[in-house]
């Protein structure tokens, strides 16, 4: 099985100036919701399985998307309504997952090969795999210490002022991209040991405990295109960039 998780929980309380009260990934991109294009990449990879974690604006998206049949993938829904966070959201769908899985947050837009992405996490035999790659704005990303074999070495939240371990890039930060491929295996013992009175988040949270406790977690390092709206400005560089690569694209085939 193929499956990809996505994390659609959002409100996008920045952007309602742009797009009034639509859950993030019901924002549009170019004419669709973005949910709707990372469910056009996931069909593109012939992915079999998407579980859809929505808490605000549920509704909406189940409406919209239905069971999948118009993208002949089957979609799931498992909901939280209590916002409890993207940690206690992917524990909660634990026995719907597949050995393997890929995560995605429902406010990126996404061109990356997760073929590629699949057989490096498969290769290392690793317990989590996560897209890095060089930050333009670090000051708000979750950052990164890598070594030479691309294991992740150390992570720092939200800030680079200390970060200056980064092997690559002469010292330009590495963040973490919210696409990652996990192991179901891993995340049985989380399940019990994360308080549900806290609302812990996977990359800042989740990942610094795993990798504590010895798991392996690696760095895929890529320049492929995954950028999040979550601001007005990144929402409206994001349809620039978007119609301009549509264009290009169209122009090309």
């Amino acid at each position: 099985m193929k499956q990809l998780v996505i994390l659609a929980g959002g409100k996008g309380t920045r952007l309602k100036e742009r797009t009034g009260d639509h859950p993030k990934g019901m924002i549009p991109v170019c004419g669709k919701p973005v949910l709707e294009h990372q469910i056009e990449l996931a069909q593109r990879y012939k992915f079999d399985d998407i579980q859809l974690l929505v808490g605000y604006g549920a509704d909406e998206i189940v409406w919209y998307f239905g069971s999948g049949e118009r993208w002949g993938i089957p979609l799931t829904y498992q909901f939280d309504r209590d916002l409890l966070g993207t940690t206690h959201s992917l524990l909660h769908a634990f026995n719907r997952l597949a050995p393997t899985f890929f995560v995605l947050y429902g406010d990126e837009m996404v061109d990356v090969d997760l073929d590629l992405m699949g057989f490096f996490h498969k290769y290392h035999h690793a317990d989590v795999t996560m897209l890095v790659h060089p930050s333009d704005h670090p000051e708000d990303s979750d950052l990164v210490e890598v070594d030479s074999s691309d294991n992740i070495q150390r992570f720092y939240r939200r800030s680079w002022d200390n970060a200056y371990g980064n092997v690559y890039d002469d010292q330009v930060p590495l963040s973490i991209a919210p696409l990652y491929v996990m192991q179901k295996l891993q995340l049985d013992y989380w399940r019990f040991a994360i308080p549900i009175t806290k609302s812990p988040n996977i990359a800042r949270d989740l990942f610094p405990l795993m990798l504590a406790n010895k798991r392996r977690l690696m760095a895929y390092r890529s320049d492929e295109y995954i950028k999040d709206i979550g601001t007005p400005e990144r929402y409206d560089s994001v349809c620039a960039e978007w119609e301009h690569r549509h264009d290009h694209q169209s122009h090309s085939a």
